[in-house]
């Protein structure tokens, strides 16, 4: 067992300095957290603009320039969150009060799992295949299994996942301080903390989808095509269902499970991030039977 271990900490360590090393792999993360810093900032902009501009009018109307502050604050937030409860479909009174405490963190959150999918997508699309093509796995399981092989890799992109999210949560929350003329820490970091775990399971269920198109594929392109065709067969599965009265097909997407993880409810919250981690399990095992069935 502790072989196995070691094993896959020495595949995670050398898949991650394989990664940062990749020109590809540097200007995906780069723009993906710089695209993550201009948004923050643009949308924090607005709200300092918008604040400004109410306090402005109130204090010509005679009112004590820190209430009206407060109270612009206060009818901003609450505006926000109505958008976002708006947004996910659910009441107001419903959602985790850690993931709307602060203004940045609905949108941090919020825009995550919208474009991580994306991020997966890119940095990690050929992390199986291009082994695979080049024949250097063949030379890898004379001393490692295929297994150890595939979970070492799978742990270090999901590392590298980690990573990036844990860092932009941390540009989010540096562009806050610095932009927003109030921000509590003491809501905005737990929440940031909170999104960031939750958004694990998430990366897990997008990186083993691509983890077994990258196993069925023979060239990087290939693996890239696949990801995309199953990420949209399974946002169209609810559309399909729709079409043809077949309900059950909307429990078979990931997608789904979105608004469960912005619940107060713990068994909502526990049964999206279940559901992730079931995704995830399933396209992984997937992936580990095809790549032991191949010719390597």
């Amino acid at each position: 067992m502790k072989t196995v271990i070691r094993n896959i900490l020495e595949i995670v360590i050398y898949e991650l300095q394989a990664a940062v090393a990749t020109r590809r792999a540097l200007m995906v993360i780069g723009l993906y957290l710089a695209s993550g810093i201009i948004g923050s900032v643009a949308f924090e902009y607005s709200v300092n603009v918008a604040q400004d501009k109410l306090i402005q009018i109130a204090v010509e109307s005679g009112a004590d320039a820190d209430e009206a502050a407060l109270q612009i604050s206060l009818r901003e937030n609450e505006a926000l969150n109505s958008f976002i409860a708006f947004a996910v479909g659910e009441p107001l009174e419903s959602l985790n009060p850690l993931l709307i405490e602060s203004p940045i963190l609905p949108i941090f959150f919020g825009a995550s799992l919208l474009f991580l999918p994306l991020l997966i997508l890119l940095t990690s699309f050929d992390h199986i295949v291009t082994d695979l093509q080049s024949r250097s796995m063949c030379y890898q399981t004379l001393r490692l299994s295929r297994r150890e092989m595939l979970i070492g890799k799978t742990l270090a992109q999901l590392t590298l996942y980690s990573i990036i999210t844990f860092i932009s949560a941390g540009c989010v929350l540096l562009s806050g301080l610095i932009m927003l003329n109030s921000m509590d820490l003491g809501a905005t970091i737990p929440g940031l903390l909170v999104a960031w775990a939750i958004l694990l399971p998430v990366g897990f269920c997008y990186l083993s989808i691509t983890t077994f198109a990258s196993s069925v594929a023979k060239q990087p392109f290939s693996a890239l095509m696949i990801t995309v065709f199953i990420l949209l067969a399974l946002k169209l599965q609810g559309v399909v269902g729709g079409w043809f009265d077949l309900p059950f097909l909307e429990y078979l997407r990931p997608s789904h499970y979105e608004t469960g993880l912005w619940l107060v409810s713990t068994p909502s919250v526990l049964t999206s991030i279940a559901a992730y981690v079931g995704f995830g399990a399933f396209f992984l095992f997937l992936a580990d039977r095809i790549i032991a069935g191949r010719d390597l």
